[in-house]
């Protein structure tokens, strides 16, 4: 993915001025919500009989060029035709994620700025159509979005719970961590999945999914 670059060129990087807390819970943002969107899509595309999906028989909605489409018929294949307590539990997830879909679209599509009269605070600054829409945050604000999104990815995942979850990994069987397997052989990125200062101490080399 690097281009070539020129060692000796002197490189101007344009600086964003948002803090490490900040940079950190956007990014958490944007992987959480990737993977609530290819969760949903992937549930719905297992609704449809495997020869209309290998024909590429499926409503146009299934190209996921607009994630809102994919969630309607999410709505209509899975929620609504999911078990009363499975169905209270997915319905509350789908009023979440059209609530912070537009929160979402702030943070992936917005220009950051900030103001001076409160610097605890920062703005994504989008156009749509004719109009300036502009949306502001705290790092707060990123933080409890952060863990709001990996929540809902948990429970449209397992909407039974740590039953569900249990249920889950003993049909998957044995499964090791990325941080595990760094540690199993050695490789370099295992610096960069730890907290800082946790090298000396010895990671869990099998993955813990309990949510507790």
């Amino acid at each position: 993915m690097s281009e070539e670059r020129n060692k000796d060129e002197m490189k101007y990087l344009y600086n964003v001025e948002l803090s490490p807390k900040e940079l950190l819970h956007l990014g958490l943002i944007i992987s959480h919500w990737g993977c609530l969107e290819h969760e949903i899509f992937h549930q719905t595309l297992m609704t449809f009989d495997e020869p209309d999906v290998r024909a590429g028989k499926l409503p146009n909605a299934m190209d996921n060029l607009r994630f809102f489409e994919v969630l309607n018929l999410w709505e209509e294949r899975v929620v609504k035709k999911a078990t009363d307590t499975f169905k209270d539990v997915l319905s509350k997830q789908l009023e979440r994620i059209r609530h912070y879909y537009e929160f979402r679209n702030a943070i992936a599509h917005g220009m950051w700025t900030w103001d001076t009269s409160d610097l605890k605070k920062i703005s994504s600054v989008r156009i749509r159509k004719i109009n300036i829409v502009t949306t502001h945050f705290t790092a707060e604000d990123l933080q409890d979005f952060s863990m709001t999104v990996a929540e809902i990815n948990f429970k449209i995942r397992y909407p039974g719970g740590v039953d569900d979850l249990a249920k889950a990994m003993g049909e998957k069987g044995s499964h090791i961590s990325r941080t595990g397997m760094a540690f199993l052989t050695g490789n370099a990125i295992l610096g960069d999945l730890l907290p800082d200062g946790s090298l000396s101490s010895k990671p869990n080399a099998l993955k813990d999914d309990d949510p507790e």
